[in-house]
């Protein structure tokens, strides 16, 4: 980390505030802000570039670049009972959407530690999933368990029970509905009851939604709201379910990665669509775009040397721990790759 940092700073890219924190509150807690930083780094770099193709071209290129590691997850839209994701729209006039700078078409990157580093990855259409969180929170009543001897289920309203019940359907359902298309739909989040000895009066259960295509969307809904309703009704519970607005799928535009693919004989496809999320959908929904995953992981074949700091020069953890690691050099690579498509007409 230290050796990272040291790094950016012969570049000028460390601000004066991280550096004044890290020697304050020590290294750990800043790795975030220092993955942010390197990201800004390789932003304004690009836009010097920008700059500067644009004094020696007329007319300049309209191509905007968008390469911040976003969040990846089901989105900050809000949670809107039942609604979808918003369909592509024109952008309004004096919006502050992509299309009122002029530009008509958009590019951006994702770092990807299951690549070896360095790798240029993407494909045309569908490659990141359609996101939504799920919430489930489920009635029932608290008793005593003492007195819940010889009750029928269907008279138990048992909540924990209930989201037990759908939690087996749920799974069921995916997996049908997965022989058609790409789909998960997996709950890591299940809290009920307040005590050992009395029936849970309410469970939440929270999870994750992901797909290609507004069709699998709605199926998926439904049928997470039928096997819902089937568990409750099995176990004289209620329900109230929310499905979060999220993300819309990162789907590449055909004719502009047909067009841009040819300049990268480095160029890898992805054989088949991802099911993480990215923000970087939304501006699809208003420009032609195309979305790249670079490489940040172990070469094949190669070790992964570790600094005296303890810091591999390769990612070696999941997205968005605070131990995935790497050498901030592997992001020039995409700089490049942003220069290439400016020389583009």
């Amino acid at each position: 980390m230290r050796a990272a940092v040291s790094r950016l700073r012969k570049r000028g890219w460390w601000p004066a505030r991280f550096r004044r924190s890290v020697s304050s509150s020590g290294m750990g807690r800043y790795r975030l802000a220092m993955v942010q930083t390197v990201a800004t780094a390789m932003r304004v770099s690009m836009a010097v570039t920008v700059i500067h193709r644009i004094c020696l071209m007329s007319p300049p290129p309209v191509v905007a670049g968008a390469g911040t590691p976003a969040r990846t997850g089901s989105g900050a839209a809000g949670r809107n009972r039942g609604a979808g994701a918003p369909r592509r729209a024109r952008p309004r006039e004096g919006a502050g959407v992509p299309g009122r700078s002029g530009a008509d078409r958009i590019f951006g990157f994702h770092v990807w530690p299951d690549l070896p580093a360095g790798t240029l990855a993407s494909c045309p259409g569908p490659l990141l999933a359609r996101s939504s969180e799920t919430h489930v929170h489920i009635h029932g009543t608290s008793i005593h368990i003492a007195k819940t001897y010889g009750v029928p289920v269907e008279e138990s309203h048992d909540a924990a029970l209930a989201a037990a019940k759908f939690l087996v359907a749920e799974r069921e359902l995916m997996d049908e509905l997965g022989t058609d298309e790409p789909c998960i739909g997996k709950f890591g989040l299940l809290q009920a009851g307040t005590v050992c000895n009395a029936v849970a009066g309410e469970a939440h259960v929270a999870g994750s939604l992901r797909v290609f295509t507004d069709d699998m969307f709605d199926r998926a809904r439904e049928g997470v709201r039928r096997v819902l309703d089937e568990a409750c009704a099995a176990t004289g519970c209620t329900y109230d379910l929310d499905f979060a607005e999220g993300y819309p799928p990162v789907d590449n535009d055909p004719e502009l990665f047909a067009n841009v693919a040819p300049a990268f004989s480095e160029l890898q496809l992805v054989d088949e669509p991802l099911l993480i999320a990215e923000d970087f959908a939304f501006y699809q929904r208003y420009l032609p775009g195309v979305f790249f995953l670079l490489g940040t992981g172990v070469p094949e074949g190669q070790e992964n040397p570790i600094d005296a700091d303890g810091c591999s020069a390769y990612a070696t953890s999941a997205l968005h721990t605070d131990t995935m690691l790497f050498d901030e050099e592997i992001l020039l690579k995409g700089l490049d790759v942003y220069k290439r498509l400016l020389n583009l007409e």
